[in-house]
């Protein structure tokens, strides 16, 4: 990914917004410029295209998630507490950046193959890090033996899902709730201990 200065950080901003609100094809470069503060001709001082314009505020929102995840994860706590931690911040993460999240979700005509191949690569280097978070909680035996690769996925799919719930639903959103909800299942089950 390449580095953004502040005003390439700006139209990047306006364009989630943009995209989010109008949709890719119906976005136009003067409607990110006039959403940034700057004339059309600024945006292609930074960008080649819509589409380049695009495909680096997806793959930056991506970057930005994965370095908070390496925040949390290097962090010394057991492991089902840093996967409620992951949660939270998997869940306010959406939530606070709605418009990119909304652009993942509802434009996957417009990603090219490359950023395909960037987004795969990305968040399989995120279910890598779930699951050293599941094999080490294993290894204490804080967690009962599960495919850790298997968990991984049911988990990060499960943030996804439940977040995906309210991101268009919910203007005040108990995000840590939605999320602890997630982790309180998946660590806990479904069934209830005393066998009732």
């Amino acid at each position: 990914m390449e580095q953004t200065t502040g005003k390439a950080e700006a139209i990047l901003t306006a364009a989630l917004r943009v995209f989010a609100e109008q949709g890719f094809s119906q976005a136009r470069v003067e409607d990110i410029a006039r959403a940034a503060g700057v004339g059309k001709g600024t945006i292609y001082e930074y960008f080649a295209s819509k589409q380049a314009i695009f495909e680096q505020a997806v793959e930056q929102g991506m970057a930005r998630y994965l370095n908070c995840l390496d925040e949390e994860l290097t962090a010394l706590r057991p492991a089902e507490e840093k996967l409620r931690r992951i949660a939270r911040l998997h869940v306010a993460f959406v939530a606070e950046h709605r418009d990119f999240a909304r652009i993942v979700s509802s434009e996957p005509g417009v990603v090219s193959k490359r950023l395909k191949e960037r987004m795969l690569s990305l968040r399989q280097r995120i279910e890598e890090k779930f699951a050293q978070v599941l094999k080490a909680g294993m290894a204490e035996g804080r967690l009962r033996p599960v495919e850790e690769w298997f968990a991984a996925r049911v988990f990060l799919g499960a943030l996804m899902a439940a977040a995906g719930v309210h991101l268009d639903r919910c203007v005040n959103w108990d995000t840590a709730r939605t999320a602890d909800k997630v982790s309180a299942l998946l660590l806990e089950g479904l069934c209830r201990r005393d066998g009732r």
